[in-house]
C-alpha cells in the first residue's frame, strides 16, 4: 500500500501531528491485524451521548432517573460535588472511588430493579453510527476488541445483545442482584475513569503482550490513559462534549492533542472502520 492511500484517510479526522500519524499507521499496517486489538471506552464512545431530547445519556444517568425525587436529588447533589473536579482534572482516585461508592450505595437502600434499568437503557440508548459495522468487522478479520468502561457490566452486555455485536472483552463494573433483580450490592473492584489503565486487569494485559499494537478509543481525555504507551498506541478521541463542558472545538482540539492523536468530529465511528480496512 502507497503512503498517498494511507495519507488520504487523514481526510476523515482532524490531526495535528501528521508525520507521528502516519508512522504508527504504517507500523500498524506493516504488522499486521494479528498484531493489533481495539481497546473502548463505553458510554459516549461506541454509545450516543445524548437522548432524542438532546440531554447528556449514560447507563450512570439512566440509573438515576430510576431513583425517587429525594434520592435523586441526593445523586444530583454528589454529581455537583464531583464532577467539577472531573472536568477540572483535580479529582483524585480516592475521591473517584468515593463518588462510586455512595452514588451505589444510593441505589441499594432504594431498591432498584436492574431489569427495569436495562429495559429503559435499551429504550433510550442507541450505538453510535458504524459501531455495529466497526465491532463486527473487527470480529470478522480476527482483530480482538475490548470494552473497558467505568459503566455497568450487565447493560453493556445487554446493549451488545440488542445491536448483534460480540466484543472479545468486557471489563466493567459488575452489580449484584437478588434473584428479583433487585440491586443489593456491587463487585468492590470499582473500575472509574483514573483507574482504567489495562495493567491492573490480567486478561487486557496478556492481550496486549501478544498483540502489542493498540487502537485506542475515547471520548473523554481520561479516556487517553486507559493503556501505556505511545509508538504503538493510535489514539483517537470522539468529539461528543457533554452538556457540563462550555468548551469550543479549538479548546477541545488544543487539550485533546496533547494526549490523543486523531479526533473524529463528524460523530461516526466510519473513520475508524476506513483505518482497520487499511490493516485487514
Amino acid at each position: 500500500m502507497n503512503n498517498q492511500s494511507i495519507e488520504l484517510i487523514l481526510k476523515y479526522f482532524r490531526v495535528q501531528d501528521r508525520h507521528n500519524v502516519l508512522s504508527k499507521l504504517n507500523k500498524f499496517i506493516t504488522e499486521g491485524k494479528d498484531k493489533l486489538h481495539l481497546l473502548m471506552d463505553f458510554d459516549r464512545t461506541l454509545t450516543v451521548g445524548r437522548d432524542k431530547n438532546g440531554k447528556d445519556n449514560s447507563s450512570w444517568q439512566i440509573l438515576g432517573n430510576h431513583l425517587p425525587p429525594r434520592e435523586h436529588a441526593k445523586q444530583r447533589k454528589l454529581y455537583h460535588k464531583y464532577r467539577p473536579l472531573e472536568i477540572s482534572g483535580k479529582m483524585t482516585p480516592e475521591e473517584a472511588i468515593t463518588w462510586a461508592h455512595q452514588s451505589l450505595n444510593i441505589f441499594i437502600t432504594n431498591n432498584i430493579s436492574l431489569m427495569e434499568i436495562e429495559k429503559d437503557f435499551q429504550q433510550k440508548t442507541d450505538i453510535r453510527p458504524y459501531g455495529k459495522e466497526l465491532l463486527n468487522f473487527a470480529e470478522k478479520i480476527g482483530i480482538p476488541t475490548v470494552i473497558l468502561s467505568a459503566g455497568i457490566g450487565q447493560i453493556i452486555d445487554l446493549w451488545s445483545k440488542t445491536f448483534e455485536v460480540s466484543p472479545t472483552l468486557v471489563l466493567a463494573n459488575r452489580l449484584i442482584t437478588d434473584q428479583n433483580g433487585k440491586i443489593i450490592d456491587w463487585d468492590k473492584d470499582i473500575i472509574h475513569h483514573l483507574n482504567k489503565k489495562e495493567k491492573g486487569h490480567g486478561k487486557l494485559f496478556k492481550l496486549k503482550t501478544q498483540r502489542p499494537n493498540t487502537i485506542l478509543l475515547g471520548d473523554a481525555i481520561e479516556d487517553a490513559n486507559m493503556t501505556d504507551g505511545k509508538e504503538n498506541i493510535l489514539r483517537i478521541r470522539i468529539f461528543n462534549p457533554r452538556e457540563d463542558e462550555k468548551i469550543t472545538p479549538e479548546e477541545f482540539a488544543r487539550l485533546t492533542f496533547e494526549k490523543y492523536d486523531l479526533i473524529v468530529e463528524n460523530e461516526t465511528l466510519e473513520p475508524v472502520l476506513r483505518i482497520l480496512k487499511l490493516i485487514k
